[in-house]
């Protein structure tokens, strides 16, 4: 590996972290008019927010340090097949593509999550761990976003990852 990638590779990581952050607060401003006592009752305190911030700062603040170290696994995941592109102009050009489809699939999945859930899940449905919150469904909606927002960044992962690499020579 030529020094150029190597001086790179730091710069895609942090990237990959403050993307990952930013994924996370964009998330909670979905998640928290979806059901405000996910945070109130739970994530707040589960990370220590102030009372001062406890409303959508707060909820941003939960998803960035709940999420910017997922960014050191998915931009590795990411940067390694990149490393195969013959010069640090394209090395570092593929990973920002990459992660930029990564955190558009991602967003675009928890919208979709987000309405389905609105229409789909209701008090009846709920798993029974929900009861613990003021609004079951609510909370339950919030967990499928929050799942299906960690399995769309795992795929659209995976698959901007081959992509870079099929992409390596051209």
């Amino acid at each position: 590996m030529n020094s150029g990638k190597a001086l790179l590779i730091p710069l895609c990581m942090l990237i990959a972290c403050l993307l990952a952050a930013a994924l996370g607060a964009l998330q909670n401003q979905l998640t928290y008019p979806v059901s405000p006592s996910w945070f109130h009752d739970w994530k707040f305190s589960q990370f220590d927010i102030p009372p001062a911030l406890h409303g959508r700062a707060g909820a941003s603040l939960v998803g960035l340090l709940a999420t910017w170290w997922l960014g050191l696994i998915l931009g590795l995941v990411l940067l390694i097949p990149c490393l195969f592109q013959p010069t640090p102009r394209r090395m570092f050009s593929a990973f920002l593509k990459a992660a930029l489809f990564v955190l558009a699939a991602t967003l675009m999945a928890e919208t979709a999550a987000a309405l389905w859930g609105l229409a789909r899940i209701n008090s009846e449905t709920a798993p029974g761990w929900t009861r613990v919150f003021d609004d079951p469904a609510a909370a339950a909606r919030v967990q499928f976003i929050n799942f299906i927002g960690y399995l769309a960044a795992a795929v659209a992962t995976i698959a901007a990852a081959a992509y870079s690499f099929h992409r390596r020579n051209r």
